[in-house]
C-alpha cells in the first residue's frame, strides 16, 4: 500500500511541475511543424477544398474567370484551378501567412489585402475572416501531430 501512495505522490508532484505553456511553445518552435500547420490552412482548406475555418465553401468563380482568366493564368504559370475559389490567384496571399508561437497556443496571420487592378480588396471582407484559421478537423490533426512530443516532454510512455 505504501508503494502505491508513493507512486501516486510522485506522479502528482511531477504533474504540478509541468509547465504546459513552455512545453507547447517549445513544440511549436519547430519551423517544419509551423509550415505544416500553415499548409493545413493554405493547401488543404483553401486550395484543395475551397473552404474556410468553419467549413463554409468559398464559392465558385464566375463563368468569364473559368473560361478566360484562369486558363490565361495557367499559361502564365500562375494558379489556373477553376473548380472552386482557392484565393491563390497570384500566390501573394498564401505567401503572406505567418505563424505566431504564443505561450500555450499558436495562431497565424496573413495579409488579406489583395492589390491589383482598381481599388485594393480585403479578402476577409469578401470571403469572411475565417479564411485565416483551421477547421476543427485540422485542429484535430495538429493535436495528433504534437501528442507524442507532449508525452515525451512530460515523461509519459507512448504505447501504440
Amino acid at each position: 500500500m505504501a508503494i502505491k501512495k508513493k507512486l501516486i505522490h510522485d506522479i502528482k508532484k511531477k504533474m504540478l511541475q509541468i509547465k504546459s505553456n513552455k512545453i507547447l511553445k517549445d513544440i511549436f518552435a519547430n519551423k517544419g511543424l509551423q509550415q505544416d500547420i500553415l499548409d493545413l490552412n493554405r493547401e488543404d482548406q483553401l486550395y484543395e477544398r475551397g473552404i474556410d475555418a468553419e467549413g463554409k465553401e468559398l464559392g465558385d468563380y464566375s463563368p468569364i474567370t473559368i473560361t478566360h482568366y484562369k486558363p490565361l493564368a495557367a499559361r502564365q504559370g500562375r494558379d489556373g484551378r477553376s473548380d472552386h475559389v482557392t484565393l491563390k490567384d497570384t500566390g501573394e496571399f498564401y505567401r503572406s501567412f505567418k505563424f505566431r508561437n504564443n505561450p500555450g497556443d499558436f495562431n497565424f496571420t496573413a495579409d488579406a489585402i489583395k492589390k491589383g487592378e482598381g481599388l485594393p480588396t480585403d479578402l476577409t471582407v469578401a470571403f469572411g475572416k475565417n479564411i485565416i484559421g483551421l477547421t476543427d478537423e485540422n485542429k484535430g490533426k495538429v493535436k495528433e501531430w504534437i501528442r507524442p512530443d507532449i508525452f515525451k516532454a512530460v515523461g509519459l510512455i507512448v504505447k501504440k
